[in-house]
């Protein structure tokens, strides 16, 4: 422990020790502040995908109950079909 004390304390005596060690702590705060955003815009993109989910599955639904009442096959070929 003393020995990594020292060496530390020798590096920090110097200039070119100190702004490596501002660099470094500027690098590892980079990385700090990069993981917080990420997380913050994967929540965000979750979040956003869920409510159009919402929406698409009402949709669906709705489609799904009306294609349940009689006659459903009958009004897609009026609809849809052109050559039939």
């Amino acid at each position: 422990m003393t020995t990594v004390w020292l060496t530390l304390k020798a590096l920090l005596s110097t200039f070119t020790g100190r702004a490596i060690a501002v660099a470094l702590l500027a690098f590892g705060a980079l990385q700090v502040n990069n993981q917080i955003v990420r997380t913050k815009a994967v929540e965000r993109v979750v979040t956003k995908s869920k409510k159009v989910a919402k929406k698409r599955n009402a949709k669906a639904a709705k489609i799904r109950r009306k294609a349940r009442r009689p006659g459903a096959a009958e009004r897609l070929l009026r609809d849809a079909c052109r050559d039939c």
